[in-house]
């Protein structure tokens, strides 16, 4: 009696254990990165020429070949625990029939430092002397979530005020600013990335 195994062998001509009876193979091709590769940037990994068509594509991030949590995502954003370490995304392509194929690359250089944008900056209107004065701001990418903090000067007709709130983000004007012109100068800085300066429009202070 013929075994259900050797009966398929011949019904369909497959031999186990040879090429033939093994998943098909997908095969790869290239694989782009492209973005900024510092901290705050975005970083896309694509594929072309994979075959056959219709993969469906998983990702992982790798940082120093460590696996970065949760970073499974065509697209990444490094971080500051990325500053100065090498990235790899490992893509593995895979369809029903074919053996799934995984292939690693790696970034050609370590994370740099990203760039703080400039923000707005500027006075509130109450500039009367004796009032006290606040600086408002509007920073794009300088937030609690990237841990930014602000440095604060102002100034009086261009020249550093030296007085115990001249280093706050709200400063106590007094009667010598009166009939004088006073600006802030705001440094705001995060880990990961370099300092960016901004420097408020001069206001009038009115007696």
């Amino acid at each position: 009696m013929v075994s259900a195994l050797v009966a398929l062998t011949l019904m369909i001509g497959l031999v186990p254990g040879t090429e033939a009876w093994a998943a098909k193979r997908i095969t790869t091709g290239t694989i782009a990165l492209s973005g900024t590769a510092v901290v705050g940037g975005k970083l896309t990994v694509s594929t072309k020429g994979w075959k056959p068509k219709r993969l469906t594509y998983s990702y992982q991030w790798y940082r120093s070949g460590t696996k970065i949590k949760y970073a499974t995502k065509q697209t990444y954003r490094p971080t500051r625990l990325d500053l100065g370490r090498q990235l790899q995304i490992k893509i593995t392509a895979k369809k029903k029939g074919y053996k799934a194929k995984s292939r690693t690359v790696r970034l050609v250089n370590p994370i740099g430092r990203g760039r703080i944008t400039p923000g707005q900056v500027w006075i509130s209107n109450n500039t009367y002397a004796g009032n006290l004065l606040a600086v408002n701001m509007l920073w794009p990418n300088a937030t609690p979530a990237v841990g930014a903090t602000f440095r604060y000067q102002w100034f009086r007709d261009g020249v550093a005020i030296i007085a115990p709130t001249a280093t706050k983000d709200k400063y106590q004007s007094t009667s010598a600013d009166a009939g004088r012109y006073l600006s802030v100068r705001v440094t705001a800085s995060a880990p990961g990335y370099y300092s960016t300066t901004v420097t408020s429009a001069r206001r009038y202070i009115s007696p």
